[in-house]
């Protein structure tokens, strides 16, 4: 029964885990002092979450449709999912990396634990992205190219001289 739901077929199941965890990281980030710079981490962990709960619902309500309306046919849901899922497994790593240094900069009589886990929460969000990224890329990549070689060899590859021109007696 719970396998019908469109929400926990693979890759979607991580649309979840990112919402989730995305949560979870305001709610460290929330229990710590601001330091200088720290708005960069709350504007990637909430554009985060706006993206990750726009995704969850559009696919849940399945309007996937939408991207294609939007674009004119021009981008398919699965390439939205695997551009998104990259970019913002990129920021998730960014903002990991900045929580852990601003962990060092917390003002003194105050913890810096809520950046160390919020960083330890940041890496699993970005394991979250990364994975349907990286399970997305071959569907993309053959609905987009379609039939096209891109490796494409000439059968006589060995005779052809390499940026040699040929010797005209």
């Amino acid at each position: 029964m719970i396998e019908d739901l469109i929400c926990f077929r693979y890759p979607h199941t991580f649309k979840i885990l990112q919402t989730a965890t995305a949560f979870l990281v305001i709610a460290c980030l929330g229990t710590t002092p601001t330091v200088d710079g720290g708005g960069v981490l709350w504007m990637i962990v909430l554009g985060s979450l706006i993206v990750s709960v726009m995704s969850t619902v559009l696919f849940i309500m399945d309007k996937s449709d939408v991207i294609l309306t939007i674009s004119n046919g021009a981008i398919s849901w699965n390439m939205f999912e695997f551009a998104y899922s990259s970019i913002l497994a990129l920021l998730n790593l960014l903002a990991a990396w900045l929580s852990f240094a601003y962990a060092g900069n917390v003002p003194p009589g105050y913890s810096g634990t809520g950046y160390v886990l919020a960083g330890l929460f940041l890496i699993a969000n970005m394991t979250f992205y990364t994975a349907p990224s990286l399970m997305l890329y071959q569907k993309v990549r053959e609905t987009e190219l379609g039939n096209q070689c891109i490796n494409a060899h000439y059968a006589n590859d060995q005779n052809l001289p390499y940026q040699t021109p040929p010797r005209v007696v």
